[in-house]
């Protein structure tokens, strides 16, 4: 996670779990991407405080393909990215951003939400990409402005498909290419 402080022209780049205050007092959650031996413990006194927005960078357990069983592992236990709860991170938190997901994915209202790349590494990847802008009144607690903010360097691309099966034997000659 990379934080950039406007005020004092500082870019920090953030590589473990921290909070820090910005504006009038606005208290932020740091979670970025870490792999942690036990997740209750690492995260344990983050957790037990309130913040006004959290930016992480992870899954939550509300996604079907971030479930995981220890018992999976066998004897290699190995550390493994945290897939959070979201009721805990919205216990936590008034407003979740979080990265990892390449899709814009809302929850809770919009108070959790996968924010998606903001460019297009994956050419066939169909997501709109960009960046959100928000504002954050300290004082009501809640997002003033919200606004996406597509890149429009970033253009879609279908993807080729060449079936190979197809292919003749001798020879490698390609007749046809599929497009999507």
């Amino acid at each position: 996670e990379i934080v950039h402080d406007s005020a004092h022209q500082h870019l920090y780049v953030i590589d473990r779990v921290g909070e820090v205050s910005v504006g009038r007092g606005t208290k932020v959650l740091i979670i970025p991407e870490e792999y942690v031996a036990d997740q209750d413990a690492y995260y344990e006194k983050f957790f037990q405080k309130h913040y006004d927005i959290i930016l992480g960078h992870g899954m939550i357990d509300k996604i079907w393909y971030a479930k995981k069983n220890k018992e999976d592992y066998g004897e290699n236990q190995i550390m493994s990215a945290p897939v959070f709860k979201l009721d805990q991170l919205l216990e936590v938190g008034n407003y979740a951003f979080f990265g990892h997901v390449h899709t814009h994915k809302l929850y809770a209202g919009g108070r959790f939400r996968y924010l998606g790349p903001v460019t297009r590494w994956e050419f066939g990847a169909s997501t709109e990409v960009g960046i959100t802008y928000i504002e954050y009144d300290e004082n009501s607690k809640t997002l003033t402005k919200d606004e996406f903010i597509e890149n429009l360097r970033a253009p879609y691309m279908p993807t080729r498909i060449i079936n190979l099966m197809d292919a003749p034997e001798e020879g490698f000659q390609i007749s046809e290419i599929n497009q999507m």
